[in-house]
């Protein structure tokens, strides 16, 4: 019997991440680390719900199995698991605010400042909101591509 499974639930936690990491590159600091505490269990619950809904369609197994392989090799993707981690269960991410711009046009800019945790290379001296756009992307490539592969599967 072929199960249904819908991306419904799976599009708008992805859109509901996307909210949160718009919101990053306008705010200060109290406001961006509630909206980065908010962005990161967001886009971590994508994947979650991707899971959720596919479970028992046919092939999804092997296929996730493999894509999650890749995410734990990806030193990034990787970080930002143990950073929504650390958020929700230990505490606040560690950032180093800087302003930039001339004086009346100042804009704030946040760097990770690390945790237990180290930095990785590909994020460090970066700007968070950009790092955050980067990770989001890669979990819409991810939900993009399960698209692809159930289509195939259910073939």
């Amino acid at each position: 019997m072929l199960r249904l499974a819908s991306l419904l639930l799976v599009e708008e936690r992805l859109l509901e991440a996307e909210y949160f990491v718009v919101r990053l590159s306008r705010l200060r600091h109290n406001a961006f680390l509630y909206e980065l505490n908010a962005f990161l269990p967001a886009a971590r619950s994508v994947t979650f719900l991707l899971q959720k809904e596919f479970v028992r369609v046919p092939g999804f197994q092997p296929w996730w199995e493999a894509r999650r392989m890749e995410l734990a090799r990806d030193v990034a993707a990787k970080f930002f698991l143990e950073l929504r981690n650390f958020s929700q269960k230990q505490g606040r991410v560690s950032l180093v605010g800087v302003a930039c711009g001339e004086a009346g046009r100042r804009r704030w800019t946040y760097r990770f400042a690390g945790t237990s945790e180290r930095v990785p290379l590909e994020l460090l001296h970066r700007d968070v909101a950009d790092c955050c756009r980067e990770d989001l992307r890669k979990i819409a490539r991810l939900v993009l591509a399960c698209t692809g592969a159930c289509l195939k599967f259910c073939v």
